[in-house]
This record gives structure tokens, sequence and C-alpha cells, in this order.
């Protein structure tokens, strides 16, 4: 079953088309039927892991043929269409632009933000530097790379698919979520999460961004397609001058 996840903590106020489904996360959750506390969860690591408890939830409890599609989004940030109208419309990309994409490409990913001056720098000035060095240094072990190269890789990163939002078969899905979370799960053996504010809590939230863009670049093979991402609470001007800009940054820094 093909199947566009959005991810909430709060009651949606927005109008899903088919095929969409909110999946609620957290303590305040409100969807029986869909949430991430049944079967195989870590919902009550929400405050840490944000969207991603989401994600573990449908990688280890949602059955799918593996060719079908399956998507995670955001209740307030969503993937539109490539035109204008897409944008002034707030056109939620739908099932038959998702299959057409996906005979051509393995991920659909937001257009890709500028990061100043490189992925690494810009992860360290806004959050704890050291939880970026030790998750690549696991990823490195893991994958029995030499020390130092895969951050040397996302020294080179200048744009990035931001705000954990993508769309892809469950096999890739599967594959992703295999590697990150072994990732994640070493990283919070070794972290005394307890004096930070519960914005730097959200650690493995903001890893696992940069940690997307690494996978993708050590995945060559897999292609990617960038489409614009809409913010619920922008005006329509504002989300088409933003979906711009990142257009041309993706274009000038690759």
């Amino acid at each position: 079953m093909d199947k566009i996840f959005v991810v909430t903590h709060k009651a949606p106020n927005n109008h899903l088309i088919d095929g969409w489904e909110y999946i609620s996360v957290g303590s305040n959750y409100f969807n029986d039927e869909l949430n991430d506390r049944s079967g195989n969860s870590i919902y009550e690591r929400n405050s840490e892991y944000s969207e991603l408890t989401a994600l573990y939830w449908i990688w280890k409890n949602f059955t799918s043929n593996p060719d079908n599609f399956i998507g995670i989004m955001h209740y307030r940030r969503f993937l539109t269409g490539e035109s204008l109208i897409n944008t002034l419309l707030k056109s939620k990309v739908n099932a038959v632009k998702i299959i057409d994409h996906l005979e051509n490409y393995d991920i659909i990913a937001p257009i890709k933000n500028r990061v100043y001056p490189n992925a690494y720098v810009h992860y360290t000035s806004e959050h704890i530097g050291s939880d970026l060095d030790l998750a690549i240094s696991i990823a490195e072990s893991n994958d029995s790379v030499p020390p130092g190269h895969y951050k040397e890789l996302i020294l080179n990163i200048k744009s990035a698919h931001l705000f954990n939002i993508f769309i892809t078969k469950k096999s890739i899905l599967d594959s992703y979520s295999n590697w990150l979370f072994r990732i994640l799960f070493e990283v919070e053996t070794k972290l005394d999460l307890t004096t930070r504010d519960a914005y730097q809590r959200r650690v493995f939230g903001f890893l696992s961004e940069r940690l997307f863009n690494l996978w993708l670049i050590t995945n060559p093979h897999l292609k990617v397609k960038s489409l614009p991402l809409y913010f619920d609470g922008y005006s329509r001007f504002k989300n088409w001058n933003r979906n711009r800009l990142c257009k041309r940054d993706e274009k000038n820094y690759l």
C-alpha cells in the first residue's frame, strides 16, 4: 500500500488528500488509530527524536510491498508541485505525480537549503558540535571507512535536504532507517541530555538531517528528485520566494 504519513504532535487543521494520513507522536497524541505508540516503538523518546519516532514506527510496523512508496511529511511542512500555481494553491504532491517521479528517481526530497559555509559548521553554530563529531565517528566505524572520511564529506556539503521529509520506496526507507538508527542509538548511549534545554534535547532529529545527506552521498546510485516545500503559516509569496531562493542555491551550491 502506498502512503504518505504526516507527522503531528497536535490535532491538525489541514485537509489531507487521498493517500495521506496523520500519524500522531509524543505525549499529546490524538489519533488512536495511527500513532507511534503501538507495536515496536520509541514513542517515549519523542522529545529527543522528534519526527523520527514516526519514522521508526513506519520502519518497524508498517507492512507494505517493497516497491510501494512511503513518505514522511510534517503537519506544517509538505512537498508540493514544481509550478508556481502549486505553491499559490497550496497543492500537496499527489500520488500520480509521486509515481511519475519515482519512475525516474529513487527518492523525492525538499529542495536543498543553503547551509553556510558548509553542513558541518552550520550544525556546530546552532547545536552542540561534539554530538555531530560522535555521530560521524560511529558512522565511519559502522561502515568501515577511514577516520575523517565522512567528516570531510560533510565539510563539502554546501546545501542540504533538511526537515527529515522524503518519499521513497519502502525497501529504500527500510535500508536508510536501519543505517540511521544504528548510529543514533549508539550516540544516545554516550550522551547525557539531562542538563540540556528542550531545544537541544532534540539532538537526534537535528543529527538525522545531516546524516540523511551523508547517506545520499555515500549511496550515489540513488537518484534524488527535489520538490518545493510549503510551510503552513507562511504567506503564498513567502513560500514562493523561499523556494525560488532554495532552487537557486541548490543549483549554485551542489
